[in-house]
Order: structure tokens, then C-alpha cells, then sequence
């Protein structure tokens, strides 16, 4: 599963927080062999996390507009329960991460497809190419056709 993730971020993008993030967790992938039965232990414990559950449904539904109520509706917490954990776990907001993930995503189709902005905004329910290449350039630092032209690995 570490693995998974750590190629799932790769894909992502390599912005300076994507990579310190993939750094961290290879050690905790290297870790996972040497100690495996407190891994094993602590993946059961977490595969109850509403967090996890939440994090994993946003990552299923990125073609989707999802509120903050339908993501509650999922994890079966009140909206201000489930903002206040999800933030005390992840140190962002539940709809601050969902949007990043799909920038995240975003990152990954610009990089493997030849799809337009338009379309990649489209498939990830942003019907405003525009609002999208803003909230793109904002977390990314670059428009998405300038990420497109960059050099990368």
C-alpha cells in the first residue's frame, strides 16, 4: 500500500512538498519490511479511520463535485465532527484536500495524455476552464500549459 502511494505521488507532480512527502513515506516504506507485524497491526487499526475512508472516497470520486456533506454522508459524522478531525489528521480542510488532489490528478493528465485544459477541467468537474487554470496556477505555482512545458524527471 505505501508502495502504491508513493508511485500514486510520483504521478502526481514534483512540487517540493510532493517530493519531502515521498521522501518521508519511503522511510516509512523501508520501516515496513524490518517491523512487519507492527505494520500489519497498525494498517488493521487504521482501515477504520473515517479519515482514510474519506480520503480513499475523494480519491474514487475526483470526476465528481463533491461538498463537504456528501463526503459527511459517506463517513456517516456530522459536517463540523468530521472538518474538525479531518483537519486535526491532515492539517488541511476536507474540500482544501479534495481540491488538491484533483490538481494532483490534474498534474497526472497533463503529464501522460494529450488532453486539452478545457477537457482535463471538464473530467474534473470544473465547468470554468478559466476558475480552473486559476485554482490550477494558485497551488501550482505555474498555469497548467506552462506545468505542460516543463521539463520533468
Amino acid at each position: 500500500m505505501l508502495f502504491e502511494e508513493i508511485y500514486q505521488n510520483l504521478e502526481m507532480g514534483f512540487s517540493l512538498e510532493n517530493l519531502e512527502y515521498i521522501n518521508l513515506t519511503l522511510w516509512h516504506f523501508l520501516a515496513s519490511f524490518k517491523f512487519v507485524k507492527h505494520f500489519r497491526l497498525l494498517r488493521k487499526i487504521q482501515s477504520n479511520d473515517p479519515v482514510e475512508n474519506s480520503i480513499k472516497y475523494m480519491k474514487n470520486n475526483l470526476k465528481l463535485n463533491l461538498t463537504l456533506e456528501m463526503m459527511c454522508e459517506q463517513i456517516g459524522l456530522s459536517p463540523s465532527h468530521f472538518s474538525t478531525l479531518f483537519k486535526k489528521t491532515t492539517g488541511r480542510s476536507p474540500v482544501d484536500y479534495f481540491i488538491s488532489l484533483k490538481i494532483q490528478y490534474a498534474c497526472h493528465l497533463l503529464d501522460t495524455t494529450k488532453m486539452r485544459i478545457k477537457e482535463i477541467s471538464n473530467y474534473l468537474a470544473y465547468e470554468d476552464p478559466y476558475y480552473f487554470s486559476r485554482l490550477f496556477s494558485k497551488i501550482m505555482m505555474v498555469s497548467p500549459t506552462a506545468y505542460r512545458k516543463l521539463e520533468k524527471g
